[in-house]
């Protein structure tokens, strides 16, 4: 594979993983700062709860995936691996990790 190959693949991975560090972080930010007060402080104990941590737990796996992806090919260390992996399970520091990660492979 030529230089030019391996960076269009490079960027469309950035793309893929910059799509799902947002959609992951608003979808864990949206149930840890709306859905955990409304159910735990407010002591409602609706449906949309439950599915919205479902739902998050499906984006996230996705989520991982797509990171391996990218940490591949862009050749990461296992630690810068597993940390961007976990930025995903701690509301807005995947937003931060993504900006990061978008600035460095502009």
């Amino acid at each position: 594979m030529n230089d030019a190959f391996k960076l269009r693949e490079l960027q469309v991975a950035v793309s893929r993983y910059r799509f799902m560090a947002l959609f992951t972080g608003t979808v864990l930010a949206t149930m840890a700062f709306i859905g955990l007060p409304y159910k735990y402080i407010l002591g409602h104990h609706d449906a949309w709860i439950s599915y919205g941590w479902m739902a998050h737990g499906w984006i996230f796996m996705v989520y991982t995936l797509v990171t391996i992806d990218l940490g591949l090919k862009a050749k990461w260390s296992y630690k810068e691996l597993f940390l961007n992996i976990l930025a995903g399970t701690i509301p807005v520091y995947t937003f931060i990790v993504e900006k990061k990660i978008s600035n460095r492979y502009k």
